[in-house]
């Protein structure tokens, strides 16, 4: 019996521990820091939008590049372990389908680059969940 109550015990404990360091995993950004994330992001896209005719992304899933066209960053910024930052961006291509692409952004020293783009949602549905 005792060695059963240990073992819920330890089990309860290590649940607990996964759980703190899961709520770690993404830290939610505000105020200036935000922002500027938020405007590296816009600029990026707005930029490679203008040198490209839309904003263009290999779709694995599809096996194709989208055109894109954007429409917004979404208010909420997190930040990760790895101290890059992200924010999700709305995009519509020519058939009215909506995509949600998550761009992260690291920074060094006073640079800000973008350092990778995650096809999140299209038309709603989340493409990240197994």
């Amino acid at each position: 019996m005792l060695k059963q109550i240990s073992l819920t015990l330890w089990g309860v404990t290590f649940l607990l521990v996964l759980g703190v360091g899961m709520l770690r995993a993404e830290e939610r950004v505000t105020g200036e820091e935000a922002e500027k994330v938020r405007n590296v992001i816009e600029s990026y896209v707005k930029q490679d939008s203008t040198l490209k005719g839309g904003f263009l992304i290999y779709d694995e899933k599809g096996n194709k590049v989208l055109n894109l066209k954007y429409d917004h960053v979404h208010k909420g910024v997190e930040k990760t372990e790895s101290d890059e930052y992200f924010a999700c961006v709305d995009f519509v291509d020519s058939n009215k389908n909506t995509y949600d692409i998550d761009v992260y952004v690291g920074k060094k020293g006073e640079e800000w680059d973008i350092t990778k783009l995650v096809i999140h949602k299209v038309n709603a549905k989340d493409r990240l969940k197994k």
